[in-house]
């Protein structure tokens, strides 16, 4: 900063403090974990349901052609 000509440089002053070390933590038993039991994903059941209902889809289609082929007499 100047000042009528004369510099002066910015002076520093640290005014941090240390915080209080916290508390020692109080040593306790852990406590036992139970075993989780594992979990199988179930990823296929909606697969299964879609290969049925192209199955189903497809026999009656099947059947409507094979009445309509009938009905025409050939």
């Amino acid at each position: 900063m100047k000042r009528n000509g004369e510099a002066t440089l910015p002076v520093f002053t640290n005014t941090y403090t240390e915080p209080a070390e916290p508390p020692a933590p109080k040593p306790e038993e852990p406590k036992p974990e139970e075993p989780k039991q594992e979990v199988i994903p179930a990823t296929g059941d909606a697969a299964m349901l879609a290969v049925g209902a192209t199955a189903a889809l497809g026999a009656a289609l099947a059947g409507a052609g094979y009445l309509a082929r009938k009905k025409r007499g050939e």
